[in-house]
């Protein structure tokens, strides 16, 4: 069983080997090739499943140092990006200064795909840096009323554990 670096190094270590089994199945897709190389080096995890990502990885970091020639890519990676309504969200009318004027204000948990494409759509035209998505758990919300959608907020969880932050000084 090894980690994605102790893979990249047992290749590193075997760069003839890798390179003439990837010459030799060049017509194969990278996924299929890995799994090749996990079935020569016996790159298993605890489980005994083959450690396709990590091997993966390892043959594109080879590649990238031209140590080993990769078949081209078969599929192009697509980011999906954020659904969006496909038109503007209405602007609100005749919304009072004073928020306490405010008619049938709520704030509403977005939970439905028309909810998250209308977030989506405020986020994307009214927030500096647009639309994007959150990693990890998350909550979002729609401000709206009687005047119509006043505004969206999100929150994204913090990562679980970083070392420098948990550390007492």
């Amino acid at each position: 069983m090894q980690g994605p670096l102790g893979i990249l190094e047992t290749l590193r270590r075997a760069v003839p080997e890798v390179s003439a089994t990837v010459a030799a199945h060049c017509d194969k897709s990278r996924r299929a090739l890995a799994g090749m190389v996990c079935d020569q080096f016996r790159l298993v995890d605890a489980r005994g499943e083959k450690r396709l990502a990590g091997c993966m990885k390892a043959l594109r970091v080879l590649h990238s140092e031209e140590q080993i020639a990769l078949p081209p890519p078969q599929v192009e990676l697509q980011i999906a990006k954020p659904r969006l309504l496909g038109k503007p969200v209405p602007e609100a009318v005749d919304v009072p200064a004073d928020v306490r004027e405010i008619e049938d204000f709520e704030i509403v948990r977005v939970d439905s795909a028309q909810d998250r494409a209308i977030w989506n759509t405020l986020m994307d035209e009214e927030h500096p840096r647009g639309v994007t998505t959150f990693a990890g758990a998350q909550m979002r919300y729609l401000i709206k009323s009687a005047h119509g959608y006043l505004g969206a907020v999100g929150f994204s969880a913090a990562a679980l554990y970083l070392r420098a932050r948990d550390q007492i000084l």
